[in-house]
């Protein structure tokens, strides 16, 4: 068993700076579907959790409410922003990691399932092999700042345990180079250096721990395991010891092999496999231990056939493949098979697995699929009482005719009752409950189809009208426009608020189950719009009397901003295909003007040029470096702008900010964008509102000069920065002409 010791150096709380969060995935609470996976993040409130690695790695299961991960799979959990300082992982039961190497970094502890560091991502993956991990659920910690590190605690190898003779236990560490420490007694100031494995041949407690001066707290945690050292019996039974010699294929000696001393009894038997009867031995005094047995003798060297040769009170010599004796034996991981003589205490009984029924038919509604053997949803189950199996589902929704069916044995076709189908007759269309009978012994089915009420199709009212308050110009089938059913009035109502609408007329009829064939009134219901401005518009329908009331009631003034769009698919733009063709090349300032907003782009100096280029949707304008002015009209301001781009480079700046996504918002007379490196642009939408107090004045260089990042680089907030001519930030700037602080330097 690991257990932690904690003592006075290990016992220092780590500390957690700044502002913290928590918050917790739990996903059985997420309805998910049994049996789906899920590859797209789970989203907490402060993290999120992903799941990778192909096959069956992320699918839910409803045994266990969670998701598997499996072998060489991940899950990745990622704060939102800060980092992750404690992780607490619920597992289904055994099925969790059993190693603390399994995370990417940090510490995390097998025993309470708890990660501790600070990471903005961690990933567990885990170990190759078979089996997998059911994870129920996940809460996180997150801080604004860091946590101190502590050392992570040394692995052992092989976990403690019982051991026959002796047992060679290795220590190893995440990190190569730290140091372990160790000792067998129970002080463990007298630990010693660990240099190479450890070999016991008594019983011992083995507690160690570890130094890693890469961590803020350079000591880990100490660990210990302990290891019980059996000494082996061996069999003094003349007759065992030739079968044993004989079975052994000559390769293994008497101290190879010993007595398991458990009481045992078999299982099972299948006297089929590869010629020679095959046994399964159950350990009773641990049930989860087991041993499969493909030889079973007698101690007179008779091979037994069959189980009923075995009677309670033989003694068993028997040869095999070990499973989970592996460790607890004297066969090496290199001999996979050995002798043990056993005595027959007990027999377990034979209990042959029950057959499963299920149905398969041709109404995907009613059977969950379409003649699907495998499907799980319409296993039967036996009913004690009347010893039929029995299959029901209510409030069905069927329409008249036939249905047809098959009771399945075992989800597969190989035996499926009736030969030619079960034939269930439907009469009218309408909600039933369906319930079906299979006797086993006799094979006969019974289905009935209860019909519980009519179908009922409500009558949906809509409306379709001019397409500046609908949506769609007169579009019967838009659901958007679906008028809702007022319980107190007995009004159909539809309402849309603050709604930009001109002045004038707008048309519209309320439309009865999205169709023409029913529409009202006769000649279109006009609702008459005063001025410009922002409605709130409310439209009732009384089913009855067919009479219809619209209201507009303005809440406020037409907002005072305007779009601009500099559209690079333009034909205008249009130039050669990327066949390095220079005919859209920008060798020198090219001005673009609309609606009154001016776009000046600058050539690039050094690189690729600038271009309008040709793609497969269109043309583009492509920026390899430069600057990009786009000016207001007089009297009004840039309040946002945004760039639909194929590819964006962080390292662009907008007025000498960073500029990391193509879309900038604030109130500007202008906005300068200057390019790092590769920029593909779209189309560029401008929104403008009228300038005041607030605005911030951008003075653009004039005339033919191109102008030098100086001009583009704001000097009180980027003060501590170095810049090229272009710029651009230099992070590593080498000899040559840079700004500084708003001035040219020579370095």
């Amino acid at each position: 068993m690991n257990k932690t010791l904690r003592f006075s150096l290990l016992s220092m709380l780590m500390m957690l700076c700044g502002t913290v969060f928590a918050g917790s995935i739990v996903f059985g609470d997420l309805g998910l579907e049994n049996g789906i996976q899920y590859s797209d993040p789970f989203d907490g409130d402060d993290f999120t959790v992903t799941f990778a690695g192909g096959g069956n790695d992320g699918k839910y299961y409803t045994g266990g409410a969670g998701i598997r991960v499996y072998s060489g799979g991940t899950m990745t959990i990622a704060a939102k922003s800060g980092n992750l300082t404690a992780i607490t992982i619920t597992f289904d039961g055994s099925y969790k990691p059993t190693d603390a190497n399994v995370v990417s970094e940090g510490e995390y502890d097998v025993e309470t399932g708890v990660w501790t560091g600070s990471a903005e991502e961690v990933v567990f993956t885990r170990p190759s092999g078979s089996g997998h991990w059911r994870v129920k659920s996940i809460e996180a910690t997150i801080g604004g700042e860091s946590v101190q590190t502590k050392a992570a605690k040394p692995v052992f190898s092989p976990t403690g345990g019982n051991f026959y003779e002796s047992v060679t236990v290795t220590l190893s560490h995440k990190n190569a180079d730290a140091k372990i420490y160790y000792t067998t007694g129970d002080n463990i100031e007298a630990a010693i250096e660990y240099t190479e494995p450890i070999v016991l041949t008594e019983t011992a407690t083995v507690k160690a721990y570890a130094v890693d001066e890469s961590c803020d707290i350079t000591m880990s945690e100490v660990v210990e395991e302990t290891y019980t050292i059996n000494a082996i019996t061996y069999t003094s039974v003349a007759d065992a010891l030739t079968v044993i010699e004989d079975l052994a294929d000559g390769a293994k000696t008497e101290s190879d092999y010993f007595v398991q001393g458990y009481i045992i009894s078999i299982s099972s038997i299948d006297t089929g496999s590869y010629g020679n009867a095959t046994f399964v031995i159950a350990d009773t005094k641990d049930a989860e231990e087991g041993l499969t047995v493909y030889r079973a003798y007698s101690l007179n060297n008779q091979m037994f056939t069959s189980e009923d040769e075995i009677a309670v009170g033989d003694q068993v010599v028997v040869f095999g493949k070990l499973q989970k004796y592996v460790k607890n034996s004297v066969v090496t991981p290199e001999i996979a098979q050995g002798c043990y003589i056993y005595e027959i205490t007990e027999k377990a009984p034979v209990v042959e697995p029950a057959n499963v029924y299920s149905i398969a038919g041709s109404l995907e509604s009613l059977f969950g699929a379409t003649w699907d053997p495998a499907a799980t949803a319409t296993e039967m189950a036996l009913n004690q009482e009347t010893g039929l199996y029995e299959w029901s589902v209510a409030d069905v929704e069927l329409a008249a005719g036939s249905i047809q069916f098959k009771v399945v044995v075992n989800h597969a076709w190989d035996e499926a009752y009736p030969s030619e189908d079960y034939v269930l007759d439907i009469e009218s269309d309408g909600i039933y409950t369906v319930a079906i009978t299979f006797n086993e012994e006799t094979k006969d089915i019974v289905a009935t189809a209860t019909k519980t009420a009519d179908i009922v199709i409500p009558t949906v009212y809509s409306i379709a009208g001019t397409d500046n308050l609908f949506g769609a110009a007169w579009d019967p089938a838009a659901t958007a426009t679906e008028m809702v059913l007022n319980q107190e009035t007995g009004l159909y109502e539809w309402s849309a608020a603050n709604v930009e609408l001109a002045a004038g007329s707008i048309q519209f009829k309320v439309v009865e189950n999205h169709s023409w064939e029913v529409a009202y009134p006769e000649n279109n219901w006009v609702l008459d719009i005063a001025e410009d401005g922002v409605y709130n518009v409310t439209i009732t329908f009384n089913e009855e009397t067919k009479e219809i009331t619209a209201t507009a009631e303005k809440v406020g003034n037409m907002p005072t901003t305007t779009e601009t769009t500099f559209d690079f698919n333009a034909s205008e733009f249009a130039v050669s295909d990327n066949d390095g063709a220079t005919d859209g090349d920008i060798v020198e300032n090219k001005t673009i003007s609309q609606d009154g907003v001016t776009m000046t782009i600058t050539p690039c100096e050094g690189r690729n040029p600038n271009r309008f280029w040709g793609t497969a949707n269109g043309p583009q304008l492509r920026m390899y470096g430069g600057q990009m002015f786009i000016e207001a009209p007089e009297g009004k301001a840039i309040v946002k702008a945004v760039f639909n781009s194929a590819k964006w480079n962080s390292g662009n700046t907008f007025n000498g900010e960073e500029a990391a996504k193509g879309e900038w918002e604030g109130n500007a007379t202008a906005l300068i964008l200057a390019v790092a490196a590769n920029t593909q642009i779209n189309s560029v939408v401008v929104t403008l509102d009228d300038a005041n107090e607030d605005t911030e004045v951008i003075e653009i260089p004039t005339g033919e000069e191109t102008p030098t990042g100086i001009q583009t680089v704001n000097a009180n907030k980027k003060a501590e920065g170095i810049y090229n001519l272009n710029g651009q930030q230099v992070m590593n700037a080498q000899k040559g002409l840079y700004i500084i602080n708003g001035k040219k330097v020579v370095k």
